[in-house]
């Protein structure tokens, strides 16, 4: 039984004796073997537990901020999913149809759309890529060496610190849009997405029009911030007098003395087939035009391959306390100051070519199943079709 009346497990004993021998082979060394600010290793090296299992861990007790108090849990043991080597026939069959359906039922993938606005670009200098992200303040190398010896390790700070919240804009033509950095702390833990609002985005989106070429091609995601539409049709959630108020916006006739059902039918039937947006707008006003990412496909996005180079800077150069927001805050400025025209053009021709390569496999998937399906739409026409040749000669 422990001091406190609480019986230690073998594993938790096995965890001790280590602890204990790790002291003593630093006794016998006289001093520390790792520098006492390197924690992790420090932690690591005496329990003999990976240094990814130590972050974790201490990811799961303080949480993203490296502030919390949370209770440890055992974590349940996972079985290891054999990988799919082979498919049996019928799945496949199964499989082929369900992809063939959304072909017959005309449920086009909706990256098609944007693969084939994409294609008929000319000029790719002119196309602006936008794109949010984040930078912890603790954000550093795993390690940093000065010469040969553990003893000069830097130290890697616990947690991941504060948060700088980013946006930023650049294209092939001229690299970053100047006076576009937006970055400011994040206040909370949530997830970076929602640190940015509709009215912080357009604020900023407007700045950046003021600064862009001349009839460009913006390219986005479609966050929530970046889609607020105009005049938003009403839904089942709104009251009888919103349905009203936006029918009548739309010149139809409608009063709250309708049923509920009858106004939602009206909306139904007066949405617009083309939904519009905001920043949509805003861009037309300048003579740009914006075009969307399909959902997850964040390859389509050229700023993406740029945020990894600037982290990496800002990486390389984070290896000292104090490590502050503020701090990182520089080292962002200089990172991107540090972007090169030429990355631009690499990484653009890169997203080029992904584009194109996708759009050619689409093409090439549409004209498969044209050659592989008949769709028979007449009564009498399959038996026509299939009729033998005995039955042609009669």
């Amino acid at each position: 039984m422990s001091k406190r009346g609480r019986t230690i497990n073998s594993q938790s004993r096995a965890l001790v004796v280590k602890l204990a021998e790790y002291f003593e082979r630093e006794s016998v060394n006289g001093g520390p073997l790792l520098p006492v600010t390197q924690v992790q290793d420090r932690v690591a090296e005496a329990l003999g537990i990976g240094k990814k299992t130590i972050r974790n861990i201490l990811k799961e007790k303080y949480g993203p901020s490296g502030t919390e108090e949370n209770v440890l849990h055992t974590p349940k043991r996972r079985k290891k999913s054999k990988p799919v080597t082979g498919i049996e026939t019928f799945d496949a069959h199964a499989i082929r149809n369900h992809v063939y359906a959304y072909y017959t039922r005309s449920e086009y993938p909706t990256r098609v759309s944007f693969l084939r606005e994409m294609n008929k670009i000319t000029s790719w200098d002119s196309v602006i890529f936008i794109d949010e992200t984040w930078l912890n303040s603790n954000h550093t190398v795993p390690q940093s060496w000065t010469d040969d010896t553990k003893a000069s390790c830097s130290k890697v700070p616990m947690g991941k610190g504060g948060r700088l919240i980013i946006c930023h804009a650049g294209s092939a033509g001229g690299g970053f849009v100047n006076d576009a950095l937006l970055a400011f702390e994040s206040k909370s833990t949530k997830e970076y997405h929602e640190e940015m609002d509709a009215n912080k985005f357009t604020d900023w989106f407007t700045n950046l029009l003021t600064n862009l070429p001349e009839q460009c091609i913006i390219i986005m995601d479609n966050a929530s911030y970046h889609s607020v539409q105009i005049d938003k049709a009403p839904n089942q959630a709104h009251k009888k007098a919103d349905l009203v108020a936006w029918l009548q916006r739309q010149g139809v006739e409608a009063d709250v003395n309708m049923l509920k059902a009858e106004l939602l039918r009206q909306v139904k039937e007066n949405k617009p087939a083309k939904l519009k947006y905001r920043v949509d707008e805003l861009a037309l006003q300048h003579g740009h035009r914006v075009i969307r990412t399909p959902p997850y496909h964040c390859q389509y996005n050229a700023i993406e391959m740029i945020w990894a180079q600037v982290k990496g800077y800002a990486a390389r150069h984070n290896t000292k306390p104090p490590f502050s927001t503020n701090k990182m805050m520089t080292f962002l400025k200089e990172a991107c100051a540090s972007v090169k025209k030429e990355d631009w053009v690499k990484v653009v021709e890169k997203t080029r070519k992904i584009i194109k390569e996708d759009y050619d496999r689409d093409v090439n998937i549409d004209n498969f199943i044209e050659n592989e399906i008949i769709i028979f739409t007449g009564d009498d026409s399959s038996s026509s079709d299939f009729g033998s040749s005995s039955e042609e000669n009669n």
